[in-house]
């Protein structure tokens, strides 16, 4: 009955092994970075199996063994094997396992498994435009054959990105070891590190006139920036309200107020530019503007002894200076005796001469004084009537506001008599004025003369002139 049962025991075991000796090999491929491990198992229903791994070196299958396993291969009599892939990749790269029954010394062969070698990325990035608080690039060049790779940036001051070419704005100029690691889709990671210098900004400083006068014919400011690269490129600008009205690249600025400002804060700004590495830096000078308005010129006139006369038809509430240049011996002379007077009588000297240049600067009495030089045209002459006629100027004309101001020439204390006729004939507007030396200049109210060509006449009893005035409001 015992040995019955042992004979049963036995054909069930032969049975059961022989009809379901399957292998299932894990994976059947697998994709491994070099450096790291690979595992493959084979699972088997043999009750007592013998393991032979095997590997395909040139399309011959070779039993791994203790003689050729080296530290590569371990397990290679075990159901597991585990390949520690060398960096420098592996000549065979598909496994198989042959399966031994020991009870019935029948041998079965698993599946081929692969093992696929995947690289590495190749990392390696530049970057520009390395300057303190801006903003510097950082170029991604790795190589990758996989797709989507994961980015790992790391940029020494503690703050990170997952950009492939992020910016970053380092706020000290120091070195910084930035980092990129980059890991593909089979989890291989690689990375790389660079010691990069940001660069300071120059700390600029303008140097120049802090407040300045606006219409001034032939004075100029001159502006210099210290503290600078003296490789970098430097650009000027001088803004207001207005937008941009000055441009130039220089470490000098030489700037000419003859255009006529309100007063006014303008700002000129310079900025650096390093044209090797990108760089900017700026500073700024505010400049306080103050104005003296354009006198209008004055007129020539001959008077009656053939002597000359300039008139001067501007504010009596300014300060006045008058002088000629001589332009054959380049030199400017101030008339010592002349100065606050709306007139100043040259006698016989020739005033018509090309030689000379005569002029008469105002101020503006602020407290920034500045002058301004009306030079008067040499052709700019107003010829008598007659000897009998009186001599008088009248500004501005045309008139654009609800004045007229009437100059007299005449010195002597007499009563004048002003009219203003539309061109009809009749009289708009009519004034009676004390003419003395010291009051010469005489207000005419035109705010309710509408726009238009009128005369106005002048007498003093005993002589009289006119002149046509223009009304253009």
């Amino acid at each position: 009955m015992i040995k019955s049962k042992l004979i049963f025991l036995l054909l069930t075991m032969f049975v059961f092994q022989h009809g379901v000796a399957q292998f299932i090999l894990q994976p059947d491929d697998f994709f491994q970075c070099t450096g790291k491990e690979a595992t493959f198992s084979v699972e088997t229903d043999y009750l007592f199996p013998l393991f032979q791994w095997q590997k395909n070196e040139a399309d011959t299958w070779v039993n791994i063994d203790s003689l050729n396993a080296g530290d590569i291969y371990e397990g290679f009599n075990s159901k597991v094997l585990i390949v520690n892939i060398p960096d420098n990749g592996l000549l065979a790269l598909r496994f198989q396992c042959v399966v031994t029954d020991t009870i019935f010394n029948t041998t079965i062969t698993s599946n081929e498994a692969e093992l696929i070698l995947v690289d590495y990325p190749v990392v390696d990035f530049d970057y520009l435009f390395p300057c303190e608080n801006q903003v510097t690039q950082f170029i991604n060049k790795t190589i990758d054959p996989y797709e989507n790779p994961l980015w790992h940036w790391e940029f020494g001051d503690n703050e990170l990105s997952a950009l492939e070419n992020p910016t970053h704005i380092f706020t000290s100029a120091t070195n910084y070891n930035v980092s990129l690691t980059a890991t593909n889709q089979y989890g291989c990671s690689s990375s790389f590190e660079k010691e990069i210098i940001i660069l300071p900004n120059s700390i600029m400083t303008i140097v120049g006139d802090e407040i300045v006068c606006s219409n001034q014919s032939g004075i100029k400011s001159v502006y210099t920036v210290e503290n600078v690269n003296p490789e970098a490129i430097h650009h000027w600008k001088l803004s207001d309200e207005l937008g941009t009205i000055h441009v130039t690249s220089d470490t000098e600025i030489s700037i000419s107020w003859n255009i006529i400002y309100p007063a006014m804060q303008v700002v000129l700004t310079v900025t650096e530019e390093d044209t090797l590495n990108g760089c900017f830096s700026s500073t700024q000078k505010e400049i306080l503007v103050t104005t003296n308005q354009a006198p209008d010129p004055g007129k020539i006139i001959n008077k009656s002894d053939n002597n000359a006369v300039l008139i001067f038809l501007g504010s009596r509430m300014k300060t006045y200076r008058w002088g000629y240049t001589d332009k054959i011996a380049g030199e400017e002379i101030y008339i010592n005796d002349s100065w606050n007077k709306t007139y100043y009588d040259f006698g016989d000297m020739d005033i018509l001469s090309n030689q000379f240049d005569y002029w008469v600067e105002t101020s503006n009495n602020a407290r920034i004084i500045c002058w301004t030089r009306t030079i008067f045209d040499n052709g700019n002459k107003k010829n008598m009537l007659d000897d009998n006629g009186l001599n008088f100027s009248v500004y501005p004309n045309p008139a654009t506001g609800n004045q007229l101001w009437i100059c007299m020439v005449e010195t002597e204390s007499t009563v004048i008599k002003a009219k203003l006729y539309d061109f009809t004939g009749k009289v708009i507007k009519e004034n009676i004025f004390n003419n003395t030396l010291n009051n010469q200049f005489h207000e005419v109210n035109i705010s309710g003369v509408p726009s238009g060509i009128y005369m106005l006449v002048v007498n003093n009893g005993t002589r009289m002139a006119n002149e046509k005035i223009i009304i253009n409001k």
